[in-house]
């Protein structure tokens, strides 16, 4: 039997404060959003000033509190370390595809499952993470994100 960590990265986003959800939640426009939006954009400007509608506006796609908690899972792996030998960048890598299959799951969306020496270098890296801006928004949510992983259950396979 193989023992495992499951960590649910499922984030309840109403912690997140209202006037800070597009800082931390928003994703990066694609190109393909970037393209249509200036296409819009090019269309509204042609039109009379006087007769034209409301401006158009990039579409705002946010983030699942799963995507955003691999986001800053990923982050302290990087501000822990930020340079390494293959071996390091190799875990890095593993624990991030974890993260994201998580994601993708059909069948637990948002819950990985992790060897507990991954977990504890995941858990290490965020404890040692001490490049976020000190500020009352990030505070509740690293706090959050600290209670998350305080959350993971040990199972056996």
């Amino acid at each position: 039997m193989a023992k495992l960590k499951e960590l649910d990265l499922n984030l309840d986003v109403s912690l997140i404060p209202e006037k800070a959800i597009d800082g931390f939640l928003l994703k990066e426009p694609t190109d393909e959003q970037k393209k249509e939006y200036q296409k819009d954009l090019k269309a509204w400007a042609a039109v009379p000033e006087a007769s034209r509608g409301e401006r158009p506006e990039l579409e705002k796609v946010y983030m699942t509190g799963a995507e955003f908690i691999a986001d800053v899972l990923g982050q302290s792996l990087n501000q822990a370390h930020p340079s390494g030998n293959v071996q390091l960048l190799r875990r890095t890598k593993e624990i991030l595809a974890e993260l994201k299959g998580a994601i993708d799951s059909d069948t637990k969306p948002g819950v990985v499952l992790l060897k507990p020496e991954d977990f504890a270098y995941l858990q290490s890296a965020f404890d040692k993470s001490d490049k976020w801006v000190n500020n009352p928004n990030n505070a509740i949510v690293l706090c959050a994100v600290a209670d998350l992983l305080g959350t993971a259950k040990d199972i056996e396979l």
